[in-house]
């Protein structure tokens, strides 16, 4: 198929995205739900507190004892401690020594805090300077100030944080409905590549996409399957593109371009795939593939490094997120930037520039070829530069994906 036919990004990106609907969900206990992103509203099953409970360590007593006097004086009858609460509601003129987090005793609506206080064989002494602070209502958490039983905790299509997990346990959950992840079969393809680990020969390089897709894969919710490295070999790609439509989505690098060496189309057309997007106008990475074997999601990277990258944050990304039940936050942030170096004009192909982020400007890596490793490393930005728009001068704004601190 003729590359000069390829689509815009937005068109492709839409494409990818029309008949990708949520996987089923599982339940599991909240150990294992870091990160994995909630498949229903999730209400609170208990109130919170379920009473209420002191925030300093002091003495818990009733407003109505401390009227009046200079000194207030009130008989100590116990204590109540957190996880053991003073068994009987307070009489008048008594009071009870409290812990931070202590269920304050029936009859008690005030804390004063031990340093305000002075206690002698067994008669608790108040002035009234303290007490006037204490009647404020501080260091008191009322019932159902956190949480009310019912009320919605986390909306369908959270992805869950350390704190969420805290939440959602906290309120009366031991099991969490969430999304499946994806599993995501990555293949690397191509004679010219060895093994990480192994010096590379003339016309040789390091295998190194396979581990980038993977922590790419990981970092968007998804699990990574690697199929490791095949080479330019019909039948070998063959079986090794047979075990990665076993997955969710299947994620090639190389061997899409039109040289008589790229076979994964070919390859993927032989096995009655739907070829959606052949070729995106985009730099680096206008060979990028997308295609269906019936339930299995097909990308066919190019196999420079910056363009795998590049196709895979545009592309890949946002289709696991929405696997994974996300109704936000399936594309990077975007903001405005101004540049800190020229860029030439980008003429009939959008650019997707590889910057850092200086001083609050962007500063394009100074080689933006597709195969340039150095390219990808250490960048916090993607400038998103339009089709046919520049050249850019320094202080000039452009937009840029936002890809988080190297």
């Amino acid at each position: 198929m003729d590359l000069h036919a390829a689509t815009s990004v937005a068109q492709a990106l839409e494409l990818v995205l029309a008949s990708a609907q949520p996987l089923g969900h599982v339940e599991v206990v909240p150990d294992i739900a870091h990160t994995r992103v909630l498949a229903s509203d999730l209400h609170a099953r208990i109130t919170l507190p379920g009473s209420d409970v002191s925030t300093m360590d002091g003495w818990a007593f009733h407003s109505d004892d401390a009227r009046d006097d200079v000194t207030i004086r009130l008989r100590e009858v116990g204590e109540s401690a957190a996880g053991h609460p003073f068994p009987r509601e307070l009489q008048a003129g008594e009071t009870v020594r409290i812990a931070t987090g202590a269920t304050i005793p029936g009859h008690a609506d005030t804390i004063v805090p031990i340093e305000l206080a002075s206690s002698h064989d067994g008669t608790l002494e108040i002035s009234r300077d303290s007490v006037r602070a204490a009647l404020h209502g501080d260091w008191i958490r009322r019932q159902g100030s956190e949480i009310t039983s019912g009320e919605l905790l986390l909306p369908a299509g959270t992805r869950l944080a350390a704190g969420d997990l805290a939440l959602v346990a906290a309120a009366g959950y031991t099991t969490i409905p969430i999304h499946r992840p994806p599993r995501v079969a990555i293949l690397a393809t191509g004679d010219e590549l060895v093994p990480i680990g192994q010096r590379p020969g003339p016309g040789q390089s390091v295998e190194t996409n396979a581990t980038m897709l993977a922590a790419q894969t990981r970092e968007a919710g998804a699990i990574p399957m690697h199929l490791g490295h095949v080479a330019d070999d019909r039948a070998e790609l063959e079986r090794a593109i047979a075990r990665g439509l076993r997955a969710d989505v299947l994620v090639t690098s190389g061997g899409i371009s039109v040289g008589e060496h790229d076979l994964v189309l070919e390859i993927l057309e032989h096995m009655h795939a739907a070829i959606v997007v052949r070729g995106v106008r985009m730099r680096p990475g206008k060979p990028m593939t997308f295609a269906r074997v019936e339930r299995v999601f097909v990308f066919a990277l190019p196999g420079n490094p910056a363009s795998s990258f590049v196709t895979f944050e545009l592309f890949v990304r946002p289709l696991i997120r929405k696997l994974l039940g996300m109704r936000d936050h399936l594309f990077r942030p975007r903001r405005k930037i101004v540049l800190a170096r020229p860029l030439a004009a980008t003429g009939n192909r959008a650019h997707y520039v590889r910057a850092r982020l200086v001083d609050d400007r962007a500063v394009p890596h100074e080689n933006q070829a597709s195969g340039n490793v150095r390219s990808i490393s250490a960048i916090e930005l993607l400038l998103e530069l339009p089709a046919g728009a520049g050249p850019f001068g320094p202080g000039d704004e452009v937009d840029a994906l936002v890809l988080g601190c190297p």
